[in-house]
């Protein structure tokens, strides 16, 4: 959140106080959450960026939002034939946890 707050991006995290989560879970949040904030500061040219974190019913959710550009379906297919997509990356190491990773909404939405 450092990098984006120097450029004059407001950054909001909300992670409940007191959250327990199995160590392989907030590692996997982590890199979720590092990821989704990289990928505002290099492409989304955004103005506001939301980290959440939740947990319920033994499954916890990380939410990265921006107010930036997005991407279509094209672009995220382009980048990640050259090895860009780390979303990707991160629906991978989701998976063995029973998670799974989605992009956004499209162009213009963030």
């Amino acid at each position: 959140a450092g990098e984006l707050r120097g450029r004059g991006v407001a950054v909001d995290i909300d992670v409940p106080e007191g959250l327990a989560l199995a160590p392989a879970v907030e590692e996997l949040l982590y890199r979720g959450a590092v990821e989704g904030l990289r990928n505002a500061a290099a492409h989304a040219d955004a103005t506001r960026v939301a980290v959440q974190v939740a947990a319920s019913d033994g499954r916890a959710r990380l939410r990265v939002e921006d107010d930036g550009r997005g991407f279509d379906a094209a672009t995220r297919a382009r980048r990640g034939e050259g090895g860009q997509l780390r979303l990707d990356m991160v629906g991978d190491l989701a998976a063995p946890l029973g998670g799974e990773a989605r992009g956004g909404p499209g162009p213009g939405d963030g």
